[in-house]
């Protein structure tokens, strides 16, 4: 089997097409456009790609492209988008003055760019800003992309999770030239038009109603060559096969200019709440040294990172484990006399500035700042 998507090798898209499809041929694709052609010509067997993001929204583009294209939905997948900061080996943090990826990318990783004052510039990839960085040899500048993306092009991760908000998921699709018949739970995804009168998405919207059938999504669209008149793409809980949903469309044929069934296909089992667990088995050389800084103090655990405080250069570094690597550090003012993890946020207290500072652990950024009367040391 073969499979389209857009992007360089190593890209999101690859790696959500791996995950779903297991063990293929893969076909890196330029635009979506190109991968839409791959599938309708024969040359891949089926595509994935991106329809919408849970921070970003749709990708309009998409939804347009199925209008163009006699093409099905067969599926659809979830995937976790974990960002990494990646520079070339030996660089650090401290070293880096500009990041490199795809627009949307930046978007996400916004507040821990600001927070370090590193200037985004938008290029056309996320695995692409990685061969790209590798390309220049750039030592003042780092690349945002996935894991894989790094050890393909055999990068240096500095910084791991630096997405501001890690309920950060990418809903992918999959496509093929012969539409399938669901055997579980199912989704199906539809396009149509209406008059433009009053009423009509009200009408259009109740035949789904009367039915008990769940919408979970709606989305409209410019219908082109028509100014202020619109498409509407809807998702909803059923398969074409079912006779209640049949009962549906035939009812909606009845108010709809145009009506086209997208697919219907196996609705996805959300992992997300399983993705991170909470009890896992760390595996690690007890007799590597781990090299932090100069003077390791304190230390407070997360669950998956070591955070420990280094006295000498004013920093607090994140020790990803099982690989003891240095992932990043929080820059502090003053020595930390007591550190402590609450769950989601890292607690710092310092005698000499009276104070109890709170950091976001994923964005490694100060968000509260407690006045004590005295030394506070003891977590």
């Amino acid at each position: 089997m073969k499979v389209a998507f857009q992007g360089e090798p190593g890209a999101y898209s690859e790696e959500a097409v791996l995950n779903y499809y297991g063990k293929v041929d893969t076909l890196p694709c330029e635009s979506f456009d190109a991968v839409f052609e791959a599938v309708n010509s024969g040359r891949c067997d089926a595509a994935l790609i991106p329809i919408e993001n849970s921070l970003a929204g749709s990708i309009h583009q998409n939804y347009d492209l199925f209008l163009h294209h006699d093409l099905h939905i067969t599926g659809e997948y979830l995937l976790r988008v974990r960002h990494c900061l990646i520079a070339l080996p030996g660089v650090k943090i401290k070293d880096i003055k500009k990041a490199i990826s795809h627009p949307q990318a930046l978007g996400q990783c916004a507040g821990y760019l600001r927070g370090r004052k590193i200037k985004p510039e938008a290029v056309y990839d996320t695995a692409g800003s990685v061969k790209i960085l590798g390309e220049s040899g750039a030592r003042d500048t780092a690349a945002i992309a996935s894991r894989r993306a790094a050890e393909m092009y055999g990068m240096h991760i500095v910084d791991e999770g630096i997405e501001d908000n890690s309920e950060n998921y990418t809903r992918f699709l999959a496509i093929q030239k012969k539409a399938t018949t669901p055997e579980k739970e199912a989704k199906t995804s539809i396009v149509f038009t209406l008059h433009n009168q009053p009423g009509a998405l009200f009408k259009a919207l109740s035949v789904f109603a009367l039915r008990d059938l769940d919408l979970t999504k709606i989305e409209s669209r410019p219908l082109q060559g028509k100014p202020w008149e619109y498409l509407f793409y809807i998702d909803f809980l059923g398969s074409a096969s079912n006779e209640k949903v049949q009962r549906a469309l035939d009812h909606l044929e009845e108010y709809a200019v145009m009506l086209r069934v997208l697919g219907s296909y196996e609705r996805y089992e959300d992992k997300a709440s399983t993705d991170e667990p909470k009890n896992q088995t760390i595996h690690m050389d007890h007799n590597m040294p781990i090299v932090v800084g100069k003077r390791p103090k304190l230390l407070a655990f997360d669950g998956f990172r070591l955070w420990v405080s280094c006295s000498d250069e004013g920093v607090v570094a994140a020790v990803d484990l099982p690989s003891l690597e240095v992932s990043g550090t929080i820059p502090v003012t003053s020595a930390p006399h007591a550190i402590c993890f609450d769950g989601s946020t890292l607690w710092m207290a310092s005698a000499v500035e009276n104070q109890i500072k709170a950091y976001d652990v994923r964005t490694r950024t100060e968000t509260m700042t407690l006045v004590v009367e005295a030394f506070p040391r003891h977590g």
